[in-house]
């Protein structure tokens, strides 16, 4: 009596290893773009937070200016902070005789044409610095 031995293969195909890949490219592709989005997020996020300080800067020097008597200045200024350049203007707009709002866009980078954050700010009319 012969005996026969028979050959058992493991492993995967070549189908099945080129499938896998397929997959894990696609995961990977997939991870990519969202780690992506979020690096994009959180830099415009940055440049938010930092355009509310530039902002507040403005007011609170309008603010000072005004305590002190004195008319603020409305002019467009140039100003750095955190490493980025930023441009920023304020306009004032006559709300009643008591009352004034004064509005400061920021603008990153300086030559964009639409603002990356505003700032509306209410103070007295009353003083002759501010007509």
């Amino acid at each position: 009596m012969r005996l026969k031995f028979v050959k058992q293969y493991s492993g995967f195909t070549l189908i099945e290893v080129l499938m896998a890949l397929v997959i894990l490219s696609l995961v990977g592709v997939t991870m990519m773009q969202t780690s992506t989005g979020s690096v994009e997020h959180s830099d415009y996020l940055k440049r938010k937070i930092m355009a509310t300080w530039v902002a507040k800067d403005r007011v609170t020097l309008a603010r000072i200016a005004i305590k002190q008597g004195q008319k603020p200045s409305l002019d467009e200024q140039s100003t750095e902070q955190g490493g980025l350049q930023w441009r920023s203007k304020i306009e004032l707009e006559k709300q009643t005789d008591l009352l004034n709002r004064y509005r400061v866009d920021v603008f990153n980078p300086p030559n964009a044409e639409s603002p990356i954050y505003s700032l509306k700010a209410f103070f007295p009319s009353g003083r002759k610095a501010t007509q």
